[in-house]
């Protein structure tokens, strides 16, 4: 009887040291208002996998692991993105994210610096530099030039983005002046756009002026922008534009 007795203390003494410790890690600074248990689990599948619904052991994950493995921890809070979105921290602490947390509840949180957002890989398989815009109401600011051949990663701040819909301001891609999209980004935090260019067919070009016209016909047909490229193909008779359009990949 007196060695059940032992054994039922030891475990009561060892859940109430749980039940502490899982209330310290709710409490914990780094994870109030910055971590929601059930996204950081469905957002990774292989903490889903592993934990299912369990949120003590999400808090507990994001603490020991999911901090330096550089994990969103909720809509709203994207350490990989603080750190990557602020050139002064980059310089400063490099791919650390443990050193961009420390800045945050030390100075980021006081500075109301952006936390969360999309992470772009733009790239250009065209033969011509291409020109990123950030649209807002109408309002386009210039973002970068992708030279032909190279690509760029841009993080741009998520406001207006939800998990049910695309975001309310979009990114808009230029060739030689011509829109070739206007990319409005779902919410997820990574996406890829890759810019590429092919020839079609437009009828026949007589001149430039023409081919301003047929080519731009062609460029609204095939949702993209003309290059201001074009060539005759059957005098007289057969043209083609050269067209860079948006392929999406995830």
């Amino acid at each position: 009887m007196k060695k059940y007795m032992k054994l039922f203390v030891i475990i009561t003494v060892l859940m109430m040291g749980m039940a502490v410790m899982v209330k310290a890690q709710a409490n914990n600074p780094r994870v109030v208002g910055i971590l929601d248990p059930a996204f950081y689990l469905n957002q990774y599948p292989d903490l889903r996998d592993a934990f299912g619904s369990n949120e003590p052991s999400a808090r507990k994950h994001w603490l020991d692991f999911g901090i330096a493995e550089c994990r969103q921890s909720s809509q709203k809070f994207n350490i990989d993105f603080y750190l990557n979105s602020h050139p002064d921290l980059v310089k400063a602490f490099g791919t650390s994210c443990v050193k961009a947390m420390e800045h945050w509840l030390a100075f980021g949180k006081k500075e109301k610096r952006q936390t969360a957002g999309i992470k772009f890989t733009i790239s250009n398989n065209t033969r011509f530099p291409l020109e990123i815009y950030r649209l807002v109401d109408r309002n386009e600011t210039l973002i970068s030039t992708v030279p032909s051949g190279e690509s760029l990663i841009t993080y741009q701040p998520g406001e207006g983005c939800t998990y049910i819909s695309a975001c309310t301001f979009s990114l808009q891609v230029k060739v030689i002046g011509n829109i070739v999209t206007n990319f409005y980004p779902k919410p997820d935090y990574t996406q890829s756009l890759q810019i590429i260019s092919d020839s079609f067919e437009a009828g026949p070009i007589f001149n430039g002026e023409d081919a301003k016209t047929k080519c731009a016909n062609k460029s609204s047909d095939v949702q993209g922008g003309w290059t201001g490229a074009w060539s005759t193909t059957v005098y007289g008779k057969m043209s083609v534009c050269e067209i860079a359009f948006l392929k999406i990949s995830q």
